[in-house]
């Protein structure tokens, strides 16, 4: 895949970042111009972008999301390690990763904003109830949501909850190409990591308090999604299944009960 391609599109995701899409093209530049010099360093590519080698390889994992292959190698002259890119296999795939990529992002600045209104909503009816002499512990959250039904559309309803915060879950899924945008999507906010192994699958590490949600939409996706972690969760949704499919076969049986044309007594085929 040609880099004048793939810049354009880097370049109009990246741009709200300071210096950062700059720098990122400087790498995959200094990567393909060391195919021919066995490879280039880490202190070279710091040293052009003038970041630290640990922003080195946060731009090498972005281009790896893209679809890049990043190798290492050894000068033979020098004997010192660089780096070297191998391109993608094709445009699509690049696309695609791209495309995969640019959608988390802006569902977690999606998500970071919705955050930051409920928490000034929040602010403010403490700052009413204080200003009347009541005083809420900060143990005691105000949550702020929309009530959309078709009585109280477009209004709002403050609920004072004292239950205490939803533990962390932490979840491994296996997903196959075709569904992983469809699960990106639906849990981007909460995915801390994803990688393709070379089989074509993704692998999905989401970090959630949703877990009754997540599960569900787990049961939705089918085949599509498997849980790789935790046992326990894997454990159950296989179980659930299994009821799913005997209530189903259970329910086809009972409707193809017929009457026998010798002794005309009802019987199940």
């Amino acid at each position: 895949m040609d880099g004048g391609e793939v810049w354009p599109l880097v370049s109009r995701k990246l741009k709200i970042k300071h210096n950062h899409a700059q720098n990122l093209e400087i790498v995959l530049r200094e990567l393909r111009q060391g195919k021919t010099l066995g490879g280039t360093s880490l202190e070279q590519l710091a040293d052009k972008c003038n970041v630290s080698t640990r922003q080195i390889y946060r731009y090498f994992n972005e281009l790896q999301n893209m679809g890049f292959k990043i190798l290492k190698t050894v000068n033979p002259v020098t004997s010192r390690h660089g780096y070297i890119i191998k391109e993608p296999d094709n445009l699509e795939q690049g696309a695609d990763l791209y495309l995969l990529d640019m959608i988390g992002n802006l569902e977690q600045l999606k998500n970071q904003i919705q955050s930051a209104i409920l928490f000034v909503k929040e602010l403010l009816l403490r700052t009413w109830l204080l200003q009347n002499g009541i005083v809420l512990p900060l143990t005691c959250p105000i949550i702020s949501y929309n009530l959309n039904d078709a009585v109280t559309i477009h209004k709002q309803r403050l609920v004072i909850s004292d239950s205490l915060e939803e533990p962390l879950e932490e979840l491994k899924l296996k997903v196959i190409p075709k569904a992983a945008g469809m699960v990106a999507r639906s849990l981007a906010a909460e995915i801390v990591a994803r990688q393709r192994n070379l089989d074509g699958d993704y692998i999905f590490n989401i970090r959630t308090k949703r877990l009754k949600e997540v599960g569900g939409l787990i049961m939705q996706w089918g085949g599509q999604v498997e849980v790789l972690e935790p046992g326990w969760l894997r454990h159950k949704i296989i179980e659930n299944c299994k009821l799913i499919i005997h209530e189903y076969h259970k329910k086809k049986m009972s409707k193809s009960s017929i009457y026998s044309t010798n002794d005309k007594l009802p019987i199940s085929q």
